[in-house]
């Protein structure tokens, strides 16, 4: 199966894991379980969606923003039936539908393959569904298809309900991380944490000198709106971060190993 992965085995993150975890006294395999919890944390925040083109912003920001392009994409498919605003008829020698605006008199022509009056959620998603590609955004420019505004509303919803669910998917790991760290998961707020799907995993075969691989995973349905560079980059910060590591920080990693209840991470390293 396709994921996107955080993976740590190699390279300079782990040299400065290694120096790191020499300074402090505890194991490399524990101090890699640190870096790996802070790294996820990082991911989370700087998963889709966004606070704004270009702008990471807060969690609140980022679930507006969310929220916003979900209706958006969902407006590009749909047109929105009014009964304050709008009258509708039905021929019935071809079933084309007639919706008329009270105000201006306009009268549009609706096709019957593009009549979802009378539809259910079921067969909006169907339709939504078929028009989202795999980084969950809508791509449509043929003839909107109408629906009741009210019908509309309550699917849009439905659906931003579910926003964060991209966030969500490095949470399985982000828990077991900071569970064999004694670390915390942060103030993750709970339009992510309480998505129903938690689509990914965590693994590796790492030991307490730090020989071998741990990794973490994000298999969620759009997960390919997760770029590359986004991990690159996360990975990068941790680096910098064990480079200008300070005294009150080794110290509360010695804290959290004293504190751990995992026997292979108290192991002290040769």
């Amino acid at each position: 199966m396709l994921t996107i992965s955080a993976q740590l085995d190699s390279g300079r993150l782990l040299n400065g894991i290694r120096k790191y975890a020499q300074a402090a006294g505890v194991t490399v395999q524990f101090a890699c379980y640190d870096t790996m919890r802070l790294w996820l944390l990082d991911l989370v925040w700087k998963t889709a969606p966004w606070g704004g083109k270009g702008v990471l912003g807060s969690y609140a920001k980022q679930r507006a923003t969310g929220k916003g392009a979900v209706e958006h994409d969902i407006d590009k498919i749909y047109a929105k039936f009014e009964p304050s605003k709008q009258v509708t008829w039905t021929l019935k020698s071809d079933g084309r539908r007639f919706v008329k605006n009270k105000e201006t008199g306009a009268v549009i022509v609706v096709e019957p393959q593009n009549d979802m009056m009378k539809t259910d959620a079921m067969a909006m998603r169907a339709l939504h569904m078929k028009y989202r590609n795999r980084r969950g955004r809508v791509k449509f420019n043929g003839d909107q298809v109408w629906v009741k505004k009210s019908a509309f509303r309550k699917y849009v919803k439905s659906v931003q309900a579910r926003v964060g669910s991209l966030k969500a998917g490095w949470l399985n790991a982000l828990n077991l991380y900071a569970r064999l760290s004694s670390g915390s998961t942060g103030r993750i707020p709970n339009w992510i944490k309480n998505q129903a799907v938690h689509a990914g995993s965590h693994g590796g075969n790492m030991d307490a000198t730090g020989n071998g691989t741990i990794y973490a995973t994000n298999d969620a349905h759009h997960w390919k709106a997760i770029q590359q560079r986004t991990v690159v980059e996360t990975m990068r910060v941790r680096e910098k971060d064990l480079r200008g590591m300070a005294m009150k920080r080794i110290q509360r990693l010695v804290n959290q190993f004293n504190s751990g209840h995992d026997p292979h991470a108290r192991l002290k390293a040769a």
